[in-house]
């Protein structure tokens, strides 16, 4: 029987079923899709509201860090008005240094002049003897082309060559190969002509011996009638005399029958009425047997349920637990997994740290040991690794490592020093190093190092904490630092790269920390480890490679502790996972529990009804199970009369005994008379019909393998007639390969002399051209001693457009410095601006909440959120009056200044803020001072430092970024809502739908279920129940039965009549609701008793009027009501089938066995109109 509900997806239960037929099935593929999606929506939705929290919280942390910058900008404001009027007399300056320089630049131009003109006639003489060596080595280039043109040629030539050859292999092969093929075919043609002429010349023999067969087979079977026909004349006394005996043994029999059925109808009457007080004492000890099962099944489910409610006791307990350890799992989870990430980052960076400088001490040691007294490098002039050769104090260790990109290079006194170390590591395979030439290094910075840098209040550079033993080494320490200058932080840091508030970087600075700022803005730094050990230490203590950073063993442990951090994050997840299986089976058990207690509470409710109409059951009962005096008297009356009625049976039997046994000797006589004779001719035809049978196998086998051969033969010619035409085609193709080949070989001879001839003419032209050169090169070091007075002259002049460039960088770098002062003043005044705006908008929206705080919100999901919709800020614009800018004729440098009073200011609520820098006039600069403008920019500039560390600049950019990062949350939290609501109403319609849907046509199969089980049982009652009334699909369908005078039952616990009646009563129910045209019905009355087979029978007869049943049946009740018939039998070992029309039958008319002897064919005719099944019929 079906379950209540399918245990997979891919099984189906008694809902399924019932689904299928109603329609609601449609809905469940839909309904899990849509389930799925609002789960996703829910997880997208948590996600964005988790988000707008964190946007909401870091916008609000910055708006006392917004109020202190706004303040600390109006003090900015001051100092960057000082800085512009500081800059604009320096500018003064500069400007009256380059006029001085360009007089000066000028008299050196007309030196180098006279020089270019006494030169002129060398160059010209190298110009002509350089076309002259420039026409020769095209002709020599021409010549190698030609060259390697024919040396390519001869290469293809030769990949052609082998590729003949091989072909010509191939072809050979195969030749041979189609040869032993026809050979092979040839021989298999003559074998099969020899099988076809030998079968050909048997089958004359065997068909012989087929006729003689057959004439043996017609002479045995004549001979065995004849004998037949006397046997029947020899035993015809013995027949009269069986037929007398018979006609005399008749009327005994007819008597015997008599008595039998006489006694039979008297058994059958005493029986019956026996019937009732059998059946009523039957029915009393079952019910009594019921009321005790029933009374024990009591005792027991309450034994059972107290047994449940300690085992949901324990679940839920367990169930706690396996929660408790799965929280502690999630929490310890993260930390872990940061240990092991951080142990393995530290493994493996100590493994690269090892491996380096094991490489990289390995290389120095070596060049080290070479360039001592005797080795290969003793006069390379190596001084030793750079961070060797100096120290600094601990403090500045990591800023001095991550600064210096050149630490770990090797010095030397020159650039070939420097050549000679690279071709020592090459030749001894000892890896790659990276070297510093001093005289290089010396005369390109060392004018700069010496110069005086004016660093920002409070910096000091880098290169200056550096301690050298050998002066000449400190230029190299520079060419790696420069001006870098170290700080104390990041902040510092930020302020001293940024001087003045310049949008770009004018230092290079390095915190201790070791994060470094850049010239182009690019800034380093972060992550869990420092560079650090690059240079000595001023203790004396050695930190560099030499020293070596890390040991094996440290590496070795470091690579045990990150596998240990991995074995302990591996467990914690295994813990885990093991514990989230384990809380899904308890909670599964635990709901498994909660549902037994649930039947067994309902099945207690029942136990005392159930008791006590099992006692009022008994009651009726016990009346019936004892006889009445008058049924006792009639008991007695049949029981004398059948004990007459059996004596006067064997009387009759003892009658007919001799004359039966008289019957028997004459049919035994009659079977004996020549039965020798008959068996031995029935043996002879047997043997004859066996004969002929293989004498006809082996004709038909002789003539299967002539008709096989000679198709054997057509296949063999046409295979070797294609292997001949094959053999042809390869013959000429082989014959062709080998004239190519021949061509081929021929003009591979001629190209292989044009190549010979070709290389004679390139060693020519070398000749030549080398001669060519060594003339060129001794006209260019003429060239080049000319120059080189032209190169002095040039020098002084660079050195002199050098000082005016530098003046003139000066000049655009205070211009430029300017310019952006005066933009930074622009951007800072805004922010000011927007800043104080800010706060007044802020005060303006907090009196709108307290305003607007009694407000429902129409969303629901406002509520859930826990988020209220904001209103955006609105940003002020200001508008500011811009400067005009012109160029200036003369140097393309000067700034156009502003008139008087003509300087932008903004209005705001907390008073005027200047928002453009003047431009001063010669006029106006000369009532200024240096000193006292530097005085008072000190003064601002230490008022700023005091509170700068205090002050965060970057938090009215930030809030506003947090601003609009937080209003794009709440459009994707609404956004996420809406469809999340939208999900949701789908799955409420569709889950709505299927359940409207599966419980109307639930409701209709039910009562008709309930009306048809009791119209066919007359009295019992069915019903299909809901294991979970509100949730119809979680459980699923059980099918209860209550037969007549009967408790009620699930199906599978009823007999197999009664379940086949309940499934019939469930059949008829689902066809009143979803009628079916065919039903086929395989022995559905096998168990089912005389009435109820007409009951079924005479219900499916008349639902024939709207639906076709085909039924199997050994039941005569049953199949006497269809309304055609079709019989299945047996005859000559093949099975037959009669299809009858009952009702055709019924109007046919008797008729004696003479009229059916004399009209057969006409019977024949009318039983086929009569046989008609309509099932049969074809219409269209």
């Amino acid at each position: 029987m079906m379950k209540p509900k399918g245990q997979t997806e891919h099984e189906d239960g008694l809902l399924e079923y019932l689904e299928d037929i109603i329609g609601s099935k449609r809905f469940v593929e839909p309904t899990s899709e849509a389930a799925a999606c609002l789960e996703t929506a829910e997880e997208s939705r948590g996600e964005k509201l988790q988000r707008l929290k964190v946007a909401e919280k870091e916008r609000d942390s910055l708006r006392g860090a917004r109020d202190e910058a706004t303040a600390f900008l109006r003090m900015e404001s001051d100092l960057r008005a000082q800085k512009n009027i500081l800059a604009q007399l320096h500018l003064r300056e500069q400007r009256n240094g380059v006029t001085r320089l360009l007089q000066r630049e000028a008299e050196v131009k007309e030196q180098i002049a006279d020089g270019k003109a006494k030169n002129k006639e060398v160059e010209a003489q190298l110009k002509e003897l350089s076309e002259e060596f420039e026409k020769e080595s095209a002709d020599f280039k021409v010549a190698r082309e030609d060259l390697e043109r024919h040396e390519q040629e001869f290469a293809a030539y030769e990949q052609r060559d082998v590729k003949y050859k091989a072909d010509l292999k191939h072809t050979k092969g195969e030749l041979k190969k189609l040869k032993e093929k026809i050979a092979s075919s040839e021989k298999k043609i003559a074998t099969a002509e020899a099988k076809v002429s030998e079968n050909s010349a048997r089958e004359p023999e065997l068909q012989q011996a087929v006729e003689d067969a057959t004439a043996s087979l017609a002479s045995a079977s004549d001979d065995l009638a004849n004998l037949k026909a006397e046997v029947m004349a020899e035993t015809a006394s013995l027949r009269k005399d069986l037929d007398k005996k018979q006609q005399e043994l008749h009327p005994l029999k007819a008597v015997v029958c008599e008595a039998e059925a006489s006694r039979t109808t008297c058994q059958v009457e005493l029986d019956l009425h026996r019937k009732g007080v059998v059946q009523a004492k039957r029915d009393y000890d079952d019910t009594a047997k019921a009321l005790e099962d029933a009374k024990q099944r009591e005792h027991q489910a309450k034994a059972q349920a107290a047994s449940l409610q300690n085992d949901v006791a324990k679940a839920q307990q367990d169930v706690a637990r396996f929660q408790e350890e799965i929280a502690t799992a999630k929490e310890q989870e993260p930390q872990l997994a940061a240990q092991a990430t951080a142990s393995a980052a530290a493994s493996e960076e100590a493994k690269l740290s090892l491996s380096t400088a094991q490489n990289r001490s390995r290389a120095l040691q070596r060049i080290l040991e070479a360039s001592r007294p005797g080795g290969a490098l003793e006069t390379a002039g190596v001084l030793g690794r750079l961070g060797d050769l100096g120290t600094i104090d601990d403090r500045y260790d990591v800023a001095a490592s991550t600064a210096c990109g050149s630490l770990d290079s090797i010095i030397v006194e020159s650039g070939p020093g420097g050549t000679e170390c690279i071709n020592f590591l090459r030749a001894n395979s000892l890896g790659r190093a990276s070297f510093l030439a001093l005289d290089q290094v010396r005369r390109n910075l060392s004018s700069q190092m010496e110069r005086d840098v004016q660093l920002p209040r409070g910096a000091q550079r880098l290169f200056d904490l550096i301690a050298v033993s050998d002066e000449r080494v400190r230029v190299a320490f520079y060419h790696g630092l420069r001006d870098t200058l170290v700080a104390t932080n990041l902040d510092e840091a930020m302020a001293w790269a940024y001087e003045g508030g310049s949008s770009k970087a004018k230092w290079r600075v390095v915190t201790l920390e070791g994060q470094l700022i850049e010239k182009t803005g690019t800034m380093s730094g972060g992550g869990k480890t420092v560079k650090r050990g690059g240079l000595r230490s001023a203790s004396g203590s050695a930190r560099g490679p030499s020293a070596g950073a890390v040991t094996p063993e440290e590496v070795e442990q470091l690579a045990v502790d990150a596998e240990e951090a991995s074995a302990k994050l591996s467990h914690c997840r295994e813990a885990r996972k093991a514990a989230e299986n384990a809380l899904a089976s308890a909670g599964k058990a635990l709901k498994g529990l909660q549902r037994d207690i649930r039947k067994l509470e309902l099945e207690l409710q029942g136990a005392g009804d159930k008791q006590q109409r099992l006692q009022e059951r008994m009651h009726e009962l016990l009346p019936k199970c004892e006889l009445t005096d008058e049924e006792l008297a009639r008991e007695k009356e049949l029981q004398g009369r059948l004990e007459s009625l059996e004596q006067e049976l064997e009387t009759a039997k003892e009658a007919c005994a001799p004359l039966e046994k008289q019957v028997a000797d004459i049919q035994a006589q009659i079977q004996d008379v020549r039965k020798a004779e008959v068996e031995e001719l029935e043996e002879a035809k047997r043997t004859a019909e066996q004969a002929l049978q293989a004498a006809k196998k082996t004709l038909n086998k002789a003539r299967a393998d002539v008709k096989s051969n000679q198709r054997k033969l057509e296949k063999e010619a046409s295979a070797v007639e294609a292997a001949q035409q094959e053999q042809a085609t390869m013959q000429e193709e082989y014959a062709r390969m080998k004239a190519e080949f021949k061509e081929l070989e021929e003009n591979a001879l001629e190209v292989l002399n044009a190549f010979e001839k070709a290389k004679e003419e390139v060693e020519g032209k070398r000749a030549t051209l080398d001669e060519l050169r060594k003339r060129k090169d001794d006209i260019e070091a003429k060239v080049q001693e000319a120059k080189s007075v032209e190169v002095e002259l040039k020098a002084t002049l660079k050195e002199r457009a050098t000082k005016r460039s530098e003046c003139e960088r000066k000049v655009d770098a205070l211009l430029k410095q300017i310019r952006v002062l005066h933009e930074l003043h622009e951007q800072e005044v805004q922010a000011l601006v927007d800043g104080l705006e800010d706060e007044e908008e802020d005060e303006e929206d907090e009196g709108d909440d307290e305003v607007g705080s009694g407000g429902k919100s129409d969303e629901k999901d406002a509520s859930d959120s826990g988020v209220p919709r904001v209103k955006p800020e609105p940003t002020p614009q200001l508008e500011d009056q811009e400067e005009g800018k012109e160029e200036d004729g003369a140097d393309g440098m000067d700034v156009e200044e502003s008139q008087e009073g003509g300087v932008g200011e903004a209005s705001t609520a907390s008073g005027n803020v200047q928002i453009t820098l003047p431009m001063y006039d010669e006029a106006m600069l000369v009532q200024y001072s240096k000193e006292k403008v530097g005085a008072r920019i000190g003064e601002l500039e230490e008022n700023i430092a005091a509170i700068r560390e205090d002050v965060n600049i970057e938090a009215l950019a930030e809030f506003r970024r947090k601003e609009q990062d937080y209003l794009a949350r709440v459009r994707d939290l609404d956004a996420a809502t809406e469809e999340r609501n939208k999900r949701r109403r789908t799955l409420e319609d569709l889950r709505r739908q299927r359940l409207e849907e599966f419980m109307h046509g639930f409701g209709i199969i039910t009562l008709k279920l309930k009306e048809m089980y009791q119209m066919i049982t007359l009295g019992g009652d069915a019903e299909l129940e809901l294991v979970d009334s509100l949730d119809p699909f979680s459980e699923g369908i059980v099918f209860s039965v209550r037969p007549p005078r009967k408790s009620w039952k699930n199906i599978s616990n009823l007999s197999g009549g009664e379940k086949t009646l309940s499934s019939l009563a469930l059949v008829f129910a689902l066809h009143h609701y979803r009628p079916t045209p065919l039903y086929v019905m395989d022995e559905i009355d096998a168990a089912l008793d005389f009435k109820n087979v007409s009951i079924v029978g005479h219900y499916i007869k008349e639902r024939t009027r709207n639906a076709q049943f085909v039924i199997i049946s050994l039941r005569n009740n049953m199949f006497e009501l269809a309304d055609r018939l079709v019989g299945i039998y047996k005859t000559d070992n093949c099975t037959k089938s009669v299809t009858i029309n009952p009702a055709a039958f019924e109007k046919m008319q008797p008729r004696g066995e003479a009229s059916r002897r004399a009209s057969d064919q006409a019977d024949t005719e009318q039983g086929a109109m009569v046989l008609a099944d309509r099932t049969n019929d074809v219409r269209t």
